[in-house]
């Protein structure tokens, strides 16, 4: 298994969905997994340390602390066609449960109760890519030459100063 990370949530705008990007810092490789608004809004709001009180999440986080559990970890598999679920490993006192979940949800929790996210090696290898962060950089562009300025200038001189000003 690999241990991953919430990178982030971020709006495709190929598609307009939403993904979250889930990276393993070992290897500079990153999965995401697709969820809806409502889930990506919260999401966001769980990693900015902003996360709105009294969801589903927030009612499972206080379920597992009430019941003296402990939650281990998550761990993210696929079901098939494209389809992933995930599970909450949790520690009672009658030993190790594994409630199943949808990877989104098993996300939040985890962020949630600080507890680690794990996707198995062959999801994780299936659809990993490079993070773009990590990918080689494009060498800076030159400056424009003189010539390409001078094409520009009609565009520049068809604006006055107080068109660009926004008051």
């Amino acid at each position: 298994m690999i241990q991953v990370q919430v990178n982030g949530v971020k709006k495709n705008l190929k598609n307009y969905q939403y993904e979250v990007f889930l990276y393993d810092t070992r290897s500079a490789r990153q999965m995401s997994i697709w969820v809806d608004a409502y889930i990506a809004d919260i999401l966001s709001a769980t990693l900015q340390g902003k996360a709105r009180p009294l969801t589903a999440h927030d009612l499972v986080v206080h379920m597992i602390r009430a019941w003296g559990a402990r939650l281990v970890c998550v761990i993210i598999d696929e079901l098939g066609d494209d389809s992933f679920r995930a599970y909450l490993i949790l520690e009672t006192a009658d030993g190790t449960k594994r409630l199943v979940s949808r990877p989104s949800d098993a996300i939040i929790v985890a962020l949630r109760m600080r507890s680690p996210i794990y996707v198995e090696d062959a999801l994780f290898n299936k659809y990993a890519t490079p993070r773009p962060e990590d990918q080689k950089q494009l060498p800076p562009k030159k400056p424009p030459s003189e010539a390409e300025q001078n094409k520009l200038k009609p565009f520049y001189d068809a604006f006055k100063d107080e068109d660009l000003d926004p008051h």
